[in-house]
């Protein structure tokens, strides 16, 4: 198959020497016998990938969902599921991932930890798109056939309303802002906008000829939708449900996506689907201020589906017949790199990020695999001491943070050793030995949350080795392994950073060592429980809306099961843990010194959303805030309710 003519000037613009952290094709992982990956998704709550498996034609009828280890790329369970796996969407408050089985007419529930199926429910006719409302906890299917909406309860996974919309609704999304769902309706050339508090559909905007795809723009609260069938794009406001503006994009224009960094939409600009078919494929890039094209990329063949890289600001894409992955700055739009998947045929039909990982993973429907590809944006220090030896290289996963290094030493610095742990101070993980272990062993530790941001070496140049090394927390912590003698130097961790690992070289000692480094990333865990429902009371719900926590960001904090008209959101700076038993809340604790208290009005539904504004100054990074909701009028001496309370870490990304 020969790719679109536009690829060669794709290539052309690549500037192989301008790009920091290469991207590369770590793995390649087989999927169960014939199994032909054609969606994926990406649970950032277990670290899993999810890829439905649907055979080709004349292979065994293989329908499945496979689960990926984000961490180890293993495959943790295959399951066996209805015919026509199409479509994903994860429950981010209750960890359940749903898959629609388009030729069932059924919707499968999956438990995201124990990898078990949970339900399966019956949907409309030929269920093709998933989306998920994280305000009312519901789950809405397009059912392409029958023309409607299966809207289910996120709790109890059965379907509680049935809206009709359009005809042939093959896409959805949500807008999290003003709590709608939209469904372009490729039949009708429509979009219906449906209330997520009443499930009732609240206007019908026009679109163009073939409305085929839908994307989100939080940034500035307009819906999205491409009309394939006259290359234009319809932008819908999120308040007013108006057409704001119709802007023309290229032949064809299909798949959308959103990219936060400079507020633009991507429009990919496929042709006539299929190989060989289109004269030129191109992406426009849409300003979300002016609403107009700022830049046309060159794509290879078909263009398909997008993600996004937080930690490194990249968009990656895949084309689909030319079986590569494209890499886009995401401030300049400039092309950086163009990275092939294998020799043809692959088509690579859908693409996920793992930002825990730093992982891109392809859904490679012709060979039966699923690509990973890996990216890093470590920076490193020159070694210090005498390059000689065997070289190691000792870092952190992107996600974990260093969490202890061990040194064995007797006059000098004889070996090393790192250990890293996830944020919320789970197990650590221990690096091999680097040098030779066991002299004088001692170890460095690192408090949960806390970060390493600073090495000081001294080594002997005469003899080529390094004679000492210490280091020392973001908190000041700090201690000294060897002798402080010789020549010295130095490492403090960029302001946002932290030092990630250690590498350099070594033999029976560690005769030199170099500093890795990357920016701090944000955050949060859960660290205690807010009331027992074992004394009747039952506490509020408390979650946070965004992957993490930044410099900049407003983090919207969700609160549910607020019994009054009020709910209020407590932020501390010091973590706290105090017993409410002898104030008149037996069973509730409260959590963190409740600097500042901040209210939120509550919906029908008894929810409040409260904003979080981080200040956007780079000395803020690794402060650590303590949440916790409170509900009032709680059926106890004290009168409110208290929710599990969380601790987030603030980060540069």
């Amino acid at each position: 198959m020969t790719i679109c003519r536009s690829l060669a000037l794709f290539a052309a613009m690549l500037a192989p020497a301008g790009f920091a952290g290469a991207q590369t094709l770590e793995a390649t992982i087989p999927l169960p016998a014939q199994a032909s990956a054609r969606d994926l998704l990406y649970n950032p709550i277990s670290n899993k990938v999810y890829t439905a498996n649907t055979p080709q034609v004349g292979q065994p009828p293989v329908q499945s969902v496979t689960i990926l280890n984000g961490a180890t790329n293993a495959v943790l369970a295959s399951l066996t599921v209805a015919d026509g796996p199409r479509d994903f969407c994860l429950n981010t408050s209750r960890n359940k991932v749903y898959v629609a089985n388009y030729f069932t007419d059924q919707v499968t529930v999956i438990d995201g930890v124990t990898d078990q199926i949970l339900a399966v429910v019956p949907v409309g006719d030929g269920p093709r798109a998933l989306c998920y409302n994280s305000h009312d906890d519901r789950i809405y299917c397009a059912n392409e056939f029958s023309g409607t909406v299966t809207v289910l309860d996120g709790a109890t996974d059965a379907a509680v309303a049935t809206v009709a919309v359009g005809s042939t609704p093959r896409v959805i999304c949500y807008n999290a802002t003003s709590n709608k769902v939209y469904v372009p309706n490729a039949g009708s050339q429509s979009l219906s906008i449906i209330a997520g508090a009443t499930n009732a559909v609240i206007a019908t905007a026009p679109t163009g000829s073939v409305p085929r795809g839908i994307v989100f723009n939080p940034q500035n609260n307009r819906v999205y939708c491409s009309n394939y069938g006259s290359d234009t794009v319809t932008v819908v406001d999120g308040v007013t449900n108006a057409v704001v503006a119709t802007v023309a994009v290229g032949d064809g224009p299909t798949a959308l996506f959103h990219n936060p960094v400079g507020n633009k939409v991507y429009c990919s600009n496929v042709g006539a689907p299929g190989p060989n078919t289109p004269s030129a494929c191109t992406v426009s890039v849409i300003s979300g201020a002016s609403n107009a094209v700022i830049a046309t990329l060159p794509a290879g063949d078909e263009p398909t589906a997008f993600c996004f890289s937080s930690n490194n600001q990249k968009v990656y894409w895949i084309n689909e017949w030319s079986h590569t992955v494209a890499v886009v700055d995401a401030a300049t739009d400039t092309p950086l790199q163009l990275i092939p998947l294998g020799s043809p045929p692959v088509q690579p039909v859908d693409i996920c990020y793992n930002p825990i990982n730093e992982r891109i993973y392809t859904a490679n429907k012709l060979t039966y695999t699923i690509g990973v590809i890996t990216d890093s944006r470590d920076v490193s220090l020159p070694a210090f001491g005498s390059a000689v030896g065997t070289p190691f290289d000792l870092r952190a996963p992107v996600g974990q943070r260093v969490a202890a290094i061990d040194a064995s030493v007797t006059t000098g610095l004889d070996g090393v050793r790192l250990r890293y742990a996830a944020r919320s101070g789970a197990a650590t993980t221990a690096s091999p030995w680097a040098g030779a272990p066991g002299a004088n062993p001692n170890t460095f530790s690192l408090a949960a949350g806390d970060h390493l941001a600073r090495v000081e070496v001294w080594h002997d140049a005469a003899n080529a080795r390094l004679l000492g090394i210490a280091l020392q927390s973001r908190g000041g912590q700090r201690q000294v392994f060897g002798q402080q003698v010789g020549a010295f130097a130095a490492f403090d961790a960029p302001a946002g950073s932290e030092v990630v690992g250690l590498r350099g070289t070594a033999t029976t000692q560690v005769p030199s060592l170099g500093i890795v480094h990357r920016p701090l990333l944000g955050s949060y865990f859960v660290t205690g429980v807010g009331c027992s429902s074992s004394v009747g009371v039952v506490g509020a719900g408390l979650r946070v809306g965004s992957e993490r926590v930044r410099i900049g960001d407003v983090a919207v904090v969700e609160l549910t099961n607020i019994a009054g008209a009020v709910g209020i959101l407590a932020v501390g700076f010091a973590a706290t843990a105090t017993p409410l038993d002898g104030l008149g809340a037996p069973g509730c604790w409260a959590y963190g010194s409740a600097d500042v208290l901040t209210l939120g009005a509550t919906d029908s539904a008894n929810a409040a959303a409260i904003a979080v504004a981080v200040p956007p100054t780079v000395s803020f990074v690794g402060a650590r805030l303590e949440l916790q909701g409170v509900s009032l009028f709680a059926p106890n001496a004290l009168g409110l309710a208290t929710s599990a309370a969380l601790r987030a870490q603030v980060g540069a990304l």
